[in-house]
């Protein structure tokens, strides 16, 4: 999550052209970028390779070895020295040299980054405790739950990190953020309670996962939980799904309140049109086939 967002910038500098070769470009060149004529300015096959170099250790975890690269590669490409410094000290362990990296950085925009570098740089030298510290201050809570739960820890911690992820699903108002949140509590917890499952329903509806909503419904109204909103909720995720014969069934449990029920009732009765329509044409094109194949073999003789 973290790391991606720190890495496109990177990308973005590599490939395009005034961050390259040519560290004062003309306006010629930057209406030919602008063009997208980019053959010119990209960085040359021996530097970008140097680059790529570093990544590759990056991506393999070898974060010595990455940090030695992107230090060498930012010295000698100073048009992305910015960028590859944040990059040698999101996988430097001691906040010292870490700290002088940040000194190096010449933009605001590579300095916003700090922070974000920072907590980065502790998850991946495994100072997963300061790393949950930055990421919360950071407003990052989901990264946080991530490693709090990913960690190995004693039976209450692990229950205070379930019920604090459970929490944030709940009450989350970021319908990609729920649905990587929902996706993180299935994932690492692999029974749930039918109380969990309410919470996990309402969300995954809100956040547009009808299926994961369709199999928490099930589970928590089976269980006797729930109210009338999850019923009429239940009922339009399994028209969203079309099973319309299913949510027909649903929604006509809905009696009350009056508003509520009226309108379960009506998506009811489009769960029942849909239905019809569906059954009437399935036969109907089944009827089809053997005339079009018949006919297909007459116009052969």
């Amino acid at each position: 999550m973290a790391i991606a967002s720190l890495l496109l910038p990177l990308v973005a500098l590599v490939l395009s052209s005034t961050a390259c070769q040519n560290s004062k470009p003309s306006h010629k060149d930057s209406a030919a970028v602008l063009a997208g004529d980019t053959t010119q300015h990209v960085l040359s096959a021996g530097d970008r390779a140097l680059v790529l170099r570093a990544r590759e250790l990056d991506r393999a975890d070898s974060v010595d070895a990455a940090r030695s690269a992107y230090d060498q590669a930012a010295q000698k490409l100073p048009q992305l020295s910015d960028w590859l410094y944040l990059r040698a000290a999101g996988v430097t362990g001691d906040s010292s040299a870490r700290a002088a990296y940040y000194a190096k950085l010449r933009t605001d925009v590579a300095r916003d980054r700090i922070r974000v570098t920072d907590a980065i740089a502790r998850e991946r030298t495994r100072d997963f405790a300061g790393a949950i510290r930055a990421y919360n201050a950071l407003g990052q809570r989901l990264d946080a739950l991530r490693l709090r739960i990913n960690l190995p820890a004693d039976d209450a911690s692990r229950t205070a990190a379930r019920g604090e992820l459970l929490s944030y699903i709940s009450n989350s108002n970021n319908s990609a953020d729920a649905r990587e949140a929902i996706d993180l509590f299935d994932k690492v917890f692999t029974t749930t309670t039918p109380s969990e499952e309410l919470v996990i329903a309402r969300a995954a509806n809100k956040s547009g996962l009808p299926d994961r909503a369709a199999t928490a419904y099930a589970k928590a109204l089976g269980a006797g939980l729930g109210d009338v909103d999850d019923n009429v909720g239940y009922g339009s995720v399994l028209y969203r799904l079309r099973r319309y014969a299913d949510a027909a069934t649903q929604l006509a449990k809905v009696r009350a309140p009056a508003k509520l029920a009226a309108a379960a009732q009506y998506q009811r009765a489009r769960a029942q049109i849909a239905l019809g329509t569906q059954r009437s044409a399935g036969p109907r094109s089944a009827r089809s086939r053997p005339r079009i194949r018949r006919t297909r073999a007459r116009r052969r003789h």
